[in-house]
């Protein structure tokens, strides 16, 4: 009972469309505008990259938030770090397929990493170096979103070295990519925006 108790919590948390509703505050919907996605990076391309940022953070916050009401929700003698999976777990599932529109959101970058800053931050942060580096070098976001959860589970069993963790850090890269496949053909065929694209004129 505990465990669905905290999946639903962590879901209701996922579903807040923090970007979204940001890009209502300036009169955008953002499923209308760019990618059609409501994510911090479909944001930054409607509202600008202080919008966006603020929209990362928040979805980012999310998943820290619902592992945090995994732990607390631990019974004592048991791991608190399943609870703190199975609420982030909630919260990535919340905010891909969020119930206030209509089972449609984001692609989960920011949430999964908010997940991983809560259980296991120093391979998070490693990872996180993995995407500012190709983010740098590249331009390309969804290139250096789909690198750096490919090093994630890397740094978590050079790191971390706990294998629900690592399974956890597999399936959240296995999502991602399946989240960005249509970014994917077009990075292949050369039609991916790149940052200065997103936030020309901003």
């Amino acid at each position: 009972m505990r465990f669905i108790i905290v999946f639903i919590s962590g879901y209701i948390i996922g579903s807040i469309p923090f970007s979204f509703l940001l890009g209502k505050m300036r009169g955008v919907d953002l499923r209308q505008v760019g990618s059609g996605n409501i994510g911090a990076t479909n944001l930054s391309r409607a509202c600008g990259k202080g919008w966006g940022i603020a929209g990362f953070i928040l979805d980012l916050l999310k998943g820290t938030a619902s592992v945090w009401v995994g732990y607390y929700l631990s019974p004592a003698n048991f791991n608190p770090v399943v609870l703190g999976i199975t609420g982030g777990i909630g919260s990535v599932v919340g905010h891909i397929w969020t119930f206030v529109l209509k089972f449609k959101g984001g692609k989960g970058v920011a949430t999964s990493a908010g997940v991983f800053l809560g259980l296991a931050p120093v391979p998070l942060f490693s990872s996180a170096g993995v995407w500012i580096l190709i983010f740098l070098v590249s331009g390309y976001v969804s290139l250096a979103s789909i690198l750096s959860a490919f090093s994630l589970p890397i740094w978590v069993y050079l790191l971390k070295r706990d294998p629900i963790l690592l399974f956890l850090s597999i399936i959240t890269f296995l999502l991602i990519v399946y989240r960005h496949r249509e970014n994917i053909k077009r990075l292949i065929s050369g039609k991916e925006n790149r940052f200065s694209t997103l936030w020309k004129k901003r």
